[in-house]
Parts: C-alpha cells; structure tokens; sequence
C-alpha cells in the first residue's frame, strides 16, 4: 500500500524541491490565477509530487515520471513573464503551467527534470530551447511500455490527484510482479539451457578422449612387421656372378650344386636314347632300300 509521506521526511532523497506558482485549470471571475505550490521531484518513487507547502502531511497532486510527455521551456500563448514560465505536457492532453521566482529558479528546475530523465519521450531533452538530453533508461522498455499504457487507458481521469494516482499505483504493482515473475522464469530457462549445453560439450570432450586413448592404445599393442631374412653366402647375388665368372675357390656341396649335377647326367643320358634311336633307324632303313 502506498502512503504519502510529508516533503520533509522526502528532502533527502529528492533531486529538486522549491516553491513554484501553478497556473489553476479552473477560472475564476473569467481568470485563471497562480496558486503557490511546493514541488517535491523524487527520482526513487519516479514522480512529481506538488503541495500546499512543505510541513502539508500530503501532496495535492503527484504526476508519474512516465505520464510526462514533454517540458515545454516557454510557453507561448503569452509572453507575460515568459522567461520565468515553463510547462508539463502529460498523457491525456493535460498541461500544467508553471511560474517560477525567477529566471535561474526556473533553469534549476529544467535542469533536474532533464538530468533525472524524467522527459521520457522527447528525444532532444526540454523543448523549445534546443537544449538536448539522453534518453530515459531509468527502467526496461517492456515495464515503461506498460506503465505507459495503464496511464493511457487512464487518461480520461485527472491520474495525478492522490486517490486515483494510487488506483494506478496498484495497477502498476501487479504488472511490476507478473514482468519480474515472467522475467525470473525466463533467466531459469536460460539457466537449464546453459547446463544442458554444458553437459553436452563435456560428454562431447569426454567421448573424443576415449576415441583417442582407445586409438593410442590400439596403436601401441600392434605388433611389429617381421624383418627381411638375411641372405646366406651362397644365395647371395655376389656369389652367384663369381660362380657364374668360374670363381668360387673349390668344389662346392650345396644342393645347388647337386640339383644341377644330377640335371647334367638326365640330359646327357637322353640325348644318348635319342642317338642310339635315330642310329637304327639309318641302318634299317639302309637294309630296306637294297
């Protein structure tokens, strides 16, 4: 539940409090007077508090940061005072008109607003002096982005008079709590995500270095070629063309040497057949032409 507190328990934690004179919506007797209010900008509650004074117990009016379109540096429908005049224009087509003491109290007060970031829709900071600012990044687009839609669907109501300012306020606590709880349960997606992938790259490491060690091993226990058999004397291509130059140094017994013997003697005795063969077949041949 929000409770409103008095300026003076506020001092500390505002960037801007001061006296300023508000033009009053209403006319009276065909005029609209200025009514001294003491304005109170809270950058922790993000709004725009004005009261009867600064011991009042509760403020007449507290505009949301996000309601505010636009600060205007002059305004133009009079030039009356207009170097001390500067206006609020807020969702719903609300305007507040203020007056201040003077030209530096004036400037000390668009300053604050520009440097809390409370114009979040004008791109070059207060306008209608060329003055330029940085955006507002005081919360997330998404929150802004709503708040700004519950005051729009709002906008018909006077949002900155205390009871409906706090209808709001609850409005805007409930979808502050469905975002964090959307936004909590999203980061504990993206948590289980993140240990899922990591699981996945260690089984992937793991499965890589037992397809090596398994390798190393396979690699290691092989075994190894046999070795080319040494060559004897004998079958050796050195030897061989000594013996075949008719060196050799002596009568060899090898089984080279015997095959090659008993070649001989097959040979020769057929070649003895063969003579003795063709030997009587001249002479009966011969007998025969007598």
């Amino acid at each position: 539940m929000h409770e409103f507190t008095s300026p003076a328990a506020n001092f500390s934690s505002c960037a801007c409090t001061g006296f300023v004179y508000r033009k009053c919506p209403k006319r009276v007797l065909g005029r609209r007077m200025w009514q001294k209010r003491y304005l109170i900008l809270e950058p922790r509650k993000q709004s725009l508090a004005y009261y009867n004074g600064p011991t009042a117990k509760s403020p007449i009016g507290i505009i949301p940061a996000l309601a505010i379109k636009k600060v205007v540096r002059t305004v133009s429908e009079s030039k009356k005072n207009s170097d001390v005049r500067f206006a609020i224009e807020l969702i719903g087509d609300w305007k507040f008109e203020f007056k201040a003491k003077s030209k530096v109290e004036k400037e000390r007060w668009l300053l604050a607003l520009r440097d809390r970031h409370i114009d979040n829709n004008d791109p070059h900071g207060v306008c209608g002096g060329g003055d330029k600012s940085p955006s507002s990044s005081s919360s997330s687009s998404s929150l802004q982005h709503i708040i700004k839609n519950i005051i729009q669907h709002n906008k018909q109501l006077k949002y900155w008079k205390p009871e409906n300012y706090l209808k709001i306020q609850r409005q805007i606590m409930k979808e502050k709590k469905r975002v964090q709880k959307y936004t909590d349960a999203h980061d504990r997606y993206n948590t289980r995500q993140s240990s899922k992938r990591s699981e996945i790259c260690r089984n992937v490491e793991a499965l890589a270095w037992s397809s090596y060690a398994a390798t190393a091993t396979a690699v290691a226990t092989k075994p190894s070629s046999p070795s080319p058999r040494p060559q004897t004397k004998l079958s050796s291509p050195a030897y061989k063309t000594q013996k075949q130059r008719g060196g050799g140094g002596g009568v060899t017994t090898s089984m080279e040497d015997k095959e090659h013997h008993h070649n001989q003697q097959h040979h020769n005795k057929r070649m003895k057949i063969t003579d003795e063969r063709d030997k009587a077949t001249t002479t009966t041949t011969s007998s025969s032409s007598r």
